[in-house]
């Protein structure tokens, strides 16, 4: 999970993490370089799984993100912002996904926009391997923070 001064939203995304049916992961917390409370934040709330990295800099969310996979020690990564919050069970269910398709190099789900003032609006994506495909020529079938991929495949990729 990348952050950047991102103390608003910072305890409900790391909670939602952290109070995930699967226990067994390791939480890689990156900060790009906060100016806020944010490094602080992420430090109260940390347990055993969670290990933060920071250098100091600033370097954008794709470099970040990109140096973040560099300090990744596990076969499967799932993604998360800093704003978001996490259903309970989606690493277990990308998890066991991922797992049961070794074939499968990444596994997106469905998700909840929620803006104040604003009933949520669910927003629903391809299941299948056609759909998605097609929905490449226009359009992410992904929603990024909402992922699991297997390094495995990025791995093979050269990426």
């Amino acid at each position: 999970m990348p952050m950047r001064n991102a103390e608003t939203f910072l305890a409900s995304a790391i909670n939602s993490i952290l109070n995930q049916s699967e226990a067994d992961f390791t939480f890689l917390v990156v900060d790009d370089g906060s100016s806020d409370a944010s490094l602080s934040i992420a430090e109260e709330l940390a347990d055993e799984r969670v290990k933060i990295v920071q250098d100091g800099r600033h370097l954008g969310l794709g470099a970040r993100l990109n140096w973040g996979l560099d300090h990744a020690e596990t076969r499967f990564v799932a993604r998360m912002d800093a704003d978001d919050m996490a259903a309970p069970h989606r690493l277990s269910r990308q998890l066991a996904f991922m797992e049961d398709h070794p074939e499968v190099g990444i596994c997106g789900s469905w998700y909840r926009i929620m803006q104040a003032g604003s009933p949520p609006t669910n927003v629903t994506l391809p299941l299948d391997h056609a759909p998605l495909r097609a929905k490449t020529l226009f359009d992410s079938p992904f929603a990024h923070p909402t992922v699991m991929f297997n390094m495995q495949h990025l791995d093979a990729a050269g990426l």
